[in-house]
């Protein structure tokens, strides 16, 4: 299964605290100027990967 759709599937098990916190780690990932294109996406993933083991 892709990472697309587990985190899909498991995005509507967190809690609306879950899912904001979620949005506030991807968006201070996203706005930090000092992380390569290589950095973003390996921290995002890092973070996906927490919030899809936070859902089992």
């Amino acid at each position: 299964m892709s990472v697309n759709i587990e985190l899909e599937q498991h995005i509507t098990t967190l809690t609306d605290e879950e899912k904001n916190d979620f949005i506030k780690h991807v968006y201070l990932i996203l706005n930090n100027r000092s992380n390569s294109d290589l950095i973003v996406r390996a921290k995002i993933s890092e973070l996906v990967g927490r919030y899809i083991n936070i859902s089992k």
